[in-house]
């Protein structure tokens, strides 16, 4: 097999296998509230969760449902439910009709987001190329994959891989555009993917501005200004109708299509607006910087301490930038991960309660990633950067791995309120760790009795972590030459 189709295939597969060996399959609280909407829509033909008094499962009301006209509905947009809806239905259906915290439907739409990180890994290598070789592109792969929040999120019904594989393949198929395939398809694929992403987070829309920015810009040597405003329209055109499915869902709920279900969040703080107006007061200016700052550097949930490989990724990112062949894409990377920065660090509940570690940054992180495949190639020769990338990594995928195999929603000490007692909670230490040194896993095979021997279950925690550092460690210290430009586009998929 050629060296290109086995990275192509560790790209994904082997994510995808450390995945599945991380999976829950059990949930509660609101947590269960994607797989009691699917079953509600399933037998009920609604997306309610039942009425008041009458709910749906047992864990409904929670802090992430709200009361409206007598029924009950989840909070989050509906793009999650609806495209794992059919593997749910074929969960539901094993489970013999019933719905079951522990069965095949929650064990199905975990699938689903394992599947969706593991595209995602195999999404930021084939970007990479255009960067980087090969080795390093699989590098830049392994490092989202094992490296940030992605591994665990990828264990529980959270929402966060869904967004991220959407809107990095709109970003893939706008490079796409950009770096040889100049065709209206491309452009078709990027606005569709960027509005399935927005039915599952409705900020990921705020990608539209900087993808835009760059269509006009970095292509405008292939044509005039009505050319340039003729894709941008193709982009947009292929965009609004899957977006606009939130204002239909939104009219089925409230009668209104501007009044929004993370209104009705129970520590939501009180508007006298509703529709468009009161959603937007869930922002603020005022609280932006300094919880872009904890998002980055505190404790609780700097990135930068749970993922700390990512410092190499904004190195790396001024140095692509400074590099002058990937001044463009570079901007747009910055571009990217900053909107999702800001666009959360304004949100009010910017801390993302029960959680470890920043998972709303989830989808923004990629584009820190990019850049590390690059550093590593133009840095080959350079021993100590490499040494310090095996280190970075090696540290980050234990923290994030430890979270993926006990417990990705720990309990959360801030919601509006921040104290500096709670902003130095690091999550690794205080939680995490311990409970995997006692080994109390959350996995699936752990739970289910299926390997009762705590030194068989800590072997296989060992040996997880063993693989990913090996084959890590050989790929970072056998590498060749950075390509060119032209080398890399010709590698791309058509």
């Amino acid at each position: 097999m050629k060296l290109s189709h086995k990275c192509d295939a560790l790209s994904i597969m082997f994510p995808l296998l450390v995945y599945i060996l991380c999976l829950h399959v059990s949930e509660t609280g609101p947590l269960f509230n994607v797989v009691a909407t699917q079953f509600s829509m399933w037998k009920y033909h609604s997306f309610g969760l039942g009425s008041v008094g009458h709910p749906v499962a047992d864990s409904v009301p929670n802090a992430d449902t709200f009361a409206y006209d007598g029924r009950y509905f989840d909070t989050y947009a509906p793009g999650f439910s609806l495209l794992s809806f059919p593997l749910a239905v074929v969960g539901f259906i094993l489970d013999g009709g019933v719905l079951k915290h522990q069965g095949s439907a929650v064990l199905f739409d975990e699938l689903f987001l394992a599947v969706c990180a593991s595209i995602a890994s195999r999404l930021i290598y084939r970007i990479s190329l255009w960067y980087a070789e090969k080795p390093q592109s699989l590098l830049t792969s392994f490092t989202l994959a094992f490296g940030t929040a992605v591994w665990p999120f990828a264990t529980a019904t959270y929402n966060h891989d869904a967004t991220l594989v959407l809107s990095l393949a709109c970003t893939y198929f706008m490079l796409r555009y950009s770096h040889g395939e100049a065709s209206a398809r491309s452009l078709v694929l990027a606005g569709l993917c960027l509005g399935a992403a927005s039915l599952v987070d409705y900020l990921s829309l705020l990608f539209l501005f900087p993808l835009l920015g760059y269509l006009l810009i970095a292509a405008r040597e292939r044509g005039n200004l009505r050319i340039r405003a003729t894709r941008a329209a193709i982009f947009i055109g292929a965009l609004f109708p899957v977006a606009v499915l939130n204002l239909v869902y939104n009219y089925t709920i409230f009668g209104s299509a501007l009044t929004f279900p993370e209104q009705y969040w129970a520590y939501a703080p009180a508007s006298v607006h509703r529709g468009l107006l009161g959603l937007l007061g869930r922002f603020s200016l005022l609280s932006l910087v300094p919880h872009m700052i904890f998002n980055l550097f505190s404790p609780y949930r700097g990135l930068f301490l749970l993922s700390p490989v990512l410092i190499l990724g904004f190195y790396g990112l001024y140095r692509m930038g400074m590099s002058g062949e990937y001044g463009n894409d570079s901007f747009l990377f910055f571009s990217l991960f900053i909107t999702n920065l800001l666009s959360y660090s304004a949100w009010d509940v910017w801390a993302a309660g029960g959680s470890y570690g920043p998972r709303f940054l989830i989808y923004g992180i990629p584009y820190a990633l990019v850049p590390v495949g690059f550093l590593l190639c133009e840095n080959r020769g350079n021993k100590c950067l490499l040494a310090l990338f095996v280190a970075l990594f090696t540290g980050s995928s234990l923290i994030q791995g430890a979270g993926a195999f006990t417990y990705a929603y720990q309990p959360a000490t801030i919601f509006y309120a921040t104290e500096l007692k709670d902003l130095l909670v690091y999550q690794a230490i205080a939680y995490t760790f311990p409970q995997l040194f006692r080994l109390q896993l959350g996995v699936w095979w752990f739970q289910a009795g299926l390997i009762v021997s705590k030194i068989v279950a800590g072997a296989i925690v060992i040996l997880v972590f063993a693989m990913i550092w090996s084959l890590s460690t050989y790929l970072t210290f056998g590498s060749p030459n950075r390509p060119s430009l032209g080398q890399t586009v010709a590698i791309q998929p058509a």
